[in-house]
């Protein structure tokens, strides 16, 4: 299409993927009959595939994932993409579609080496399936967000070459944050005690687990090896 986005070839499939959705809720009726070995052998497919594409998730199990979605055709090397996809990097459906060649672009440049090394890892791998990183992406407003990065093959050609890659992205940034504070905390902890003129002893059971150095130098203790794994009441 001249606006960038993927043209759909197959003018039904629309109703194709409303059919599917039933199926992911549990019910789909016919004639008044619940067609429930469709139902079963459907789930069983997408057990064997580990995901399914972008069109076919049902809008409910998007509002309570919350995940984006996307979808890689590697044969014409087109990127499809879900409203929440987009969201988390500050674009929206207005946008043109984004290609494999701008999500490549957007992620931090010393992230994508190791998430090349992954990816060719799988697609290039006849017996390659999943993929999973932690990667920080550009967001619209110019910093970077946090996402956890999951794919995998669901189509490959006679030859094992990959067709078709999907998976989905989780934005991470809360978590990281806390973990980056948490980090920076214990640091601080550990500059203050091992810094310090006052002697510090960690013990578990009276079982000594630290000594700082002011620790060391009033017990006479040479290394922290003297002192730790020790019964307190023995020093």
């Amino acid at each position: 299409m001249k606006d960038g986005r993927v043209a759909d070839p197959s003018p039904d499939r629309r109703s194709s993927y409303d059919r599917r959705e039933a199926y992911e809720l549990g019910y789909f009726e016919q004639g008044g009959i619940e067609r429930r070995s469709g139902i079963e052998n459907r789930r069983k497919r997408d057990r064997r595939l580990h995901c399914v594409p972008v069109r076919r998730y049902s809008n409910l199990q998007l509002r309570l994932g919350e995940l984006g979605l996307w979808e890689w055709n590697t044969v014409a090397n087109q990127l499809e993409v879900n409203e929440r996809w987009l969201s988390m990097l500050g674009l929206d459906a207005q946008c043109p579609m984004p290609t494999v060649e701008m999500w490549n672009a957007l992620v931090h440049p010393d992230d994508m080496p190791r998430l090349d090394v992954l990816i060719n890892d799988v697609i290039l791998n006849p017996a390659g399936g999943e993929f999973e990183a932690e990667i920080r992406a550009r967001h619209r407003d110019g910093h970077f967000v946090w996402i956890l990065h999951k794919g995998a093959v669901v189509e490959r050609a006679a030859d094992g070459s990959t067709l078709r890659v999907v998976g989905t992205h989780t934005d991470i940034t809360g978590r990281k944050r806390a973990e980056e504070e948490l980090w920076n905390r214990e640091e601080r902890q550990h500059r203050i005690v091992t810094t310090s003129n006052d002697a510090f002893l960690l013990r578990s059971k009276e079982i000594v687990t630290y000594a700082n150095p002011a620790a060391l130098k009033l017990f006479r203790a040479k290394h922290p090896g003297d002192l730790i794994g020790k019964r307190y009441l023995d020093l």
